[in-house]
């Protein structure tokens, strides 16, 4: 049977953790803390509902979407009741959900790494100074919807790699359809990662688990979300949000973008090539399934050729993925030290 964590390997851990969310803190005093300023259009229906004027660009107005980030509005403005001002609302929640990001992406990281801190460190240290210390500015959803990404990945590599006795594993088949719920209404192209996430998972499980998901999934996924699509389908009138029906002119794919996203694969260069060495030196069965988990991240990016990148700042579009390069990294580096069953 395994040994626990010792207290050293603990501590060692959460001291790389610490270091990695000071990193984050220094990170956004480099430069203005000030909201992008398409940032505002979410603010001012955050406000207006904070003022029981409803979802609506002007009061008194018909509602029209004119944001594509209805959980958070609805966060923006909920907290904003506590008499903060929307802006000042945005940013904190914004390094709350960045805060959480880097200690879940830690943390997994000590897991899948076999308990080596230093890969602690490199994960979510990385994770700190890179695309998310803009975004947690930029005032948009962005930190929200990467934290979300990261925790439903978390799910699935329990669902997958822990044994079946351990009671986190329980856990997970509540969480993920969750997580995946919240993706979905935070922006509606979660749904498309929700919809890649719970496919290569139920690829991965035998029948018993398939048919367990499947219920899950269909009572906290399916369910709410149909419920929430019927309410803003009625109450704005129109099948999408009004800035997907912009973004969406001028052909069916936009492929002058395809650049930007190839960017983003050379920035993730070399987490790609520590994922396919451990994937070639993993287990077979082991480096498959981690293959298959990671799929989703790298076919959801190109999802948005659909459309016409507009207020893609820092592609935010497209980074919020990027925790999940950084965990299967890590758990690559961690076959190296040694290939046995993770023991949460």
């Amino acid at each position: 049977m395994p040994s626990k964590p010792s207290t050293l390997s603990w501590l060692s851990a959460v001291l790389a953790i610490i270091l990695a969310l000071i990193l984050l803190v220094f990170a956004q005093t480099t430069h203005p803390i000030v909201p992008s300023e398409d940032a505002y259009i979410t603010f001012r229906y955050a406000q207006n509902l904070a003022n029981g004027h409803g979802l609506v660009w002007n009061p008194g107005e018909d509602p029209v979407e004119g944001s594509t980030e209805f959980l958070w509005v609805m966060l923006v403005a909920g907290f904003s009741k506590l008499g903060l001002e929307v802006e000042t609302t945005g940013l904190v929640l914004s390094m709350v959900f960045a805060v959480l990001g880097v200690i879940a992406v830690g943390i997994t990281a000590y897991y899948l790494s076999r308990r080596q801190a230093i890969i602690v460190l490199f994960a979510a240290g990385a994770f700190a100074v890179g695309p998310s210390s803009y975004y947690v500015r930029a005032g948009f959803a962005t930190t929200l919807f990467t934290l979300l990404i990261a925790l439903s990945f978390i799910c699935q590599i329990i669902l997958v790699f822990t044994s079946r006795s351990e009671r986190l594993r329980t856990t997970a088949f509540v969480a993920l359809p969750l997580s995946l719920l919240f993706l979905g209404l935070t922006r509606p192209e979660g749904v498309l990662y929700g919809v890649l996430a719970l496919a290569v998972t139920l690829l991965l499980f035998d029948r018993s688990d398939r048919i367990r998901l499947l219920k899950y999934t269909a009572l906290l996924f399916i369910l709410p979300g149909l419920v929430y699509f019927i309410w803003r389908w009625q109450y704005f009138g129109h099948f999408l949000p009004n800035t997907f029906y912009v973004k969406s002119t001028g052909g069916l794919l936009h492929l002058r973008y395809i650049w930007d996203i190839y960017s983003m694969f050379k920035f993730l260069a070399p987490l790609l090539l520590l994922i396919g060495l451990g994937l070639v030196a993993a287990k077979r069965t082991s480096g498959f399934k981690m293959l298959v988990l990671v799929t989703p991240a790298l076919l959801f990016p190109w999802a948005y050729l659909l459309i016409d990148q507009l207020q893609n700042m820092g592609q935010r579009f497209q980074y919020p993925v990027y925790p999940i390069f950084l965990m299967a990294a890590a758990a690559a580096l961690g076959v190296f030290k040694l290939d046995r069953p993770i023991q949460w």
